[in-house]
């Protein structure tokens, strides 16, 4: 064929394998010698039976089977995958030397954070695979038995935890009381819009009150209205001093005070007089010591 180098000369006899087809000519690169079970907690849709199970890019195994059969627990939700792998593969040993269970070298590698993990292959297809590989402080499993199946321990894949993380923002946001939220925005756009015409009418309102301000300033009245001020308070303040300590009116104030002690005296003296000798109102005060004639007896 075009592109491919010619090989050595065939020797007579040699004999060679012919493969029903493409597919198992390439599955004859390994020997799938263990089948291990697999449960996702994902949709499995894009696997299907014969997909590859690769590490790291290299087809170590392929899907045997997908069923709920594989799983005697009902109640358990998740999704039963079964795989044959061949653990030569993964570790530099041919398998003549595999002595040791393979199930044994599996379990180590689950220890050091090996981990199953449902892949896309192809974006258009949405066809799936298998990949394993070793994760970064994956939480704590071990190889457990699920009916007569030894169980590897699986993960989500970086994908798979993305979606879901939308999902979950998605359905807060479906939660959300957008309705209600739309209602108080209109009420409160309406609000701003009635804010802003009041704004509007104030601004006029001050406009109009700053031309009246000009306007008077402007008037020859207002001018004169310093000069006029300035006499009023010189009267003003020629009152106050005509009341002041040495002003007029509070000399005849204190004159007329006097005057009104003055009399207050006399009137507190007479009513004295008046109340011990009620006849001096008839004769008048007695200064002269003289004795008054007496009535004559009856």
């Amino acid at each position: 064929p075009e592109g491919i180098e010619k090989g050595e000369p065939v020797a007579d006899g040699s004999t060679f394998v012919v493969y029903k087809n493409f597919d198992a000519a390439v599955n004859s690169t390994f020997a799938p010698t263990v089948q291990f079970l697999l449960l996702f907690d994902q949709s499995v849709r894009g696997l299907a039976k014969g997909a590859p199970v690769e590490f790291r890019g290299i087809q170590i195994g392929r899907v045997v089977g997908i069923s709920l059969d594989y799983n005697p627990v009902r109640e358990d939700r998740r999704i039963p995958v079964l795989i044959e792998i061949d653990p030569a593969l993964l570790r530099a040993e041919t398998r003549e030397r595999l002595k040791d269970p393979e199930y044994q070298f599996m379990g180590n590698a689950v220890s050091r954070g090996m981990r199953a993990t449902l892949k896309t292959g192809s974006l258009l297809t949405g066809a799936k695979f298998v990949d394993l590989d070793y994760h970064v402080d994956p939480p704590h499993a071990e190889i457990f038995m699920t009916g007569e199946y030894s169980t590897l321990p699986t993960v989500s894949s970086g994908f798979d935890q993305l979606e879901a993380k939308v999902n979950v923002i998605l359905d807060k946001i479906a939660a959300l009381p957008l309705d209600e939220t739309m209602t108080k925005i209109n009420a409160l756009a309406d609000e701003s819009t009635k804010t802003a015409e009041d704004a509007r009418a104030t601004l006029k309102e001050i406009e109009a009150t700053a031309a009246s301000m000009r306007k008077t300033l402007d008037d020859p009245a207002f001018r004169d209205l310093p000069g006029d001020l300035k006499a009023t308070l010189a009267s003003l303040e020629k009152s106050v001093s005509s009341v002041g300590p040495d002003g007029a009116i509070q000399g005849d104030l204190l004159r007329t005070l006097d005057e009104l002690r003055f009399a207050l005296r006399s009137i507190s003296s007479m009513s004295t007089t008046i109340g011990e000798k009620p006849s001096s109102l008839l004769w008048g005060k007695d200064s002269s010591g003289n004795p008054k004639p007496k009535a004559p007896r009856r």
